[in-house]
């Protein structure tokens, strides 16, 4: 009985493995076509639209 849910647990794995490197292969791709692409014009994560940082004043310290 052992062995038929060992060879049942081994043909799953193989199916979720073959999703899982699909995903990787996906998400490389993406990354490649991202860092190929000119600053500013990628589809995840860019800065396309947003206002730009506020820079930090430093303060002086007061003498007493």
């Amino acid at each position: 009985m052992l062995w038929h849910w060992l060879t049942l647990s081994k043909f799953f794995n193989k199916i979720g493995n073959y999703f899982y490197s699909l995903h990787v292969k996906k998400v490389h791709e993406n990354q490649r076509k991202e860092k190929d692409m000119p600053s500013g014009k990628g589809s995840y994560g860019s800065k396309v639209g947003r206002p730009p940082k506020k820079k930090k004043k430093m303060m002086k310290k007061k003498k007493k």
